[in-house]
């Protein structure tokens, strides 16, 4: 002979737990949000080392201006700060669940990358100053950011 032995327990308290946890997955599974914050935090970034003049994301100091190109520069002209056109054009775009962060100016990426005297339209001879890119310590705001999104998905799920 076999026995079994069932207990059902509906509790109002659980029903209210199980939404929040039911609340707290769609939050996790729409990546909007971050991924938008993360945009924020890495437009912020790459202006605030342009700004400062550098360094590159992974330390290394920004050549200076040649001689001669430095002596075309205006009072209050700066590495990669002329009008404001760099700082001003970074941006980011989030479709589906990818950010893309950067700038749509032709300029900026011989910035980042550098070119050759031979460039079109040339000469195009300038060292690469990389203003975009995830330091050590960008990385780590980077982290902070996606901490205060889940704790926040986790604050307004358990409300």
């Amino acid at each position: 002979m076999s026995a079994a032995l069932e207990i059902s327990v509906t509790s109002p308290a659980l029903e209210g737990l199980q939404a929040r946890i039911r609340k707290l997955a769609a939050g996790m599974a729409d990546t909007g949000p971050l991924l938008e914050a993360l945009g924020a935090e890495l437009e912020s970034q790459a202006r605030r080392r342009i700004d400062s003049g550098g360094p590159a994301p992974d330390g290394e100091s920004w050549q200076p201006w040649s001689d001669a190109y430095a002596e075309t520069r205006r009072g209050g002209q700066r590495m990669l700060i002329s009008e404001q056109g760099l700082l001003d054009s970074i941006q980011s775009l989030v479709s589906g669940d990818i950010l893309e962060t950067g700038s749509n100016l032709v300029y900026a990426a011989i910035q980042q990358f550098g070119g050759t005297a031979g460039m079109a339209p040339g000469p195009a001879a300038v060292p690469a100053r990389p203003w975009l890119g995830i330091s050590a310590d960008d990385e780590r705001d980077l982290d902070a950011v996606i901490g205060d999104h889940f704790e926040s998905l986790a604050a307004e799920a358990l409300a």
